[in-house]
């Protein structure tokens, strides 16, 4: 089938989280129906693992009204990912414009899941997820941090509220 980007109150084939050993997340700002929201969550709570890779953080937002917008919109990325949307450095450059600056923790170097990485470069903006009053778990091990090469926030004077260096990875 084809998967429609742009709707965000469906997913097809979701019943294969019945069976599945693991689900990569990878969806921004879903509503979806209580049958398939149920599909994401029972894997959630099976203690099978999850992978959420960069929205992951914002996968739904339900509206304020929704039984589910305080729990799937704040409290579940925190319990299954180990941060909510907050904020980002910024919506800046032409999609070439290198951004951040992605680096691996030294002590985490040899850890399984960064097999290959290498530091990098990324043409998006970083995600504020730790600092100036905001914390990841204390279980959770960074694996690779950014810095924000542009950010309004640094133009603003606000790093003591966003810090440039933000996980950009964690387990």
């Amino acid at each position: 089938g084809t998967i429609d980007p742009n709707r965000l109150d469906h997913i097809e084939g979701l019943e294969a989280l019945e069976d599945a050993d693991l689900v990569v997340l990878f969806t921004r700002f879903r509503a979806l129906p209580d049958d398939q929201l149920e599909l994401i969550t029972n894997h959630a709570s099976s203690g099978k693992p999850m992978v959420g890779f960069r929205t992951s953080t914002h996968a739904f937002r339900y509206p304020g009204e929704s039984p589910h917008a305080e729990i799937m919109n704040n409290a579940w990325p925190i319990e299954v990912f180990g941060q909510k949307w907050i904020t980002h450095h910024g919506n800046h450059g032409d999609d070439e414009e290198r951004l951040t600056d992605v680096t691996i923790v030294e002590e985490m170097r040899d850890h399984p899941v960064l097999r290959g990485v290498e530091p990098f470069k990324a043409c998006s903006w970083l995600y504020h997820v730790d600092g100036g009053g905001d914390k990841l778990p204390a279980n959770a091990k960074v694996l690779t941090m950014g810095r924000s090469l542009i950010s309004h926030y640094e133009k603003n004077g606000r790093t003591d509220r966003f810090p440039l260096d933000q996980p950009v990875s964690w387990i």
